[in-house]
């Protein structure tokens, strides 16, 4: 079955080599739970930007 799977994700051949299988199911469920995740850290660099002004001053 996994010879199937790589001419079934043509579109990923590159990706294909290292496991489309996994690579296709957790770009699906990762980003929303991780996209999530990673917009939170985002919000930190805001913080810290204050900071680098205090420091500058």
């Amino acid at each position: 079955t996994r010879f199937g799977t790589r001419i079934y994700v043509p579109a990923s051949k590159e990706s294909t080599d290292v496991e489309p299988e996994e690579e296709s199911f957790p770009e699906l469920e990762d980003p929303l739970g991780e996209e999530p995740d990673e917009t939170e850290p985002a919000e930190e660099p805001v913080e810290e930007s204050e900071e680098t002004e205090d420091k500058e001053g």
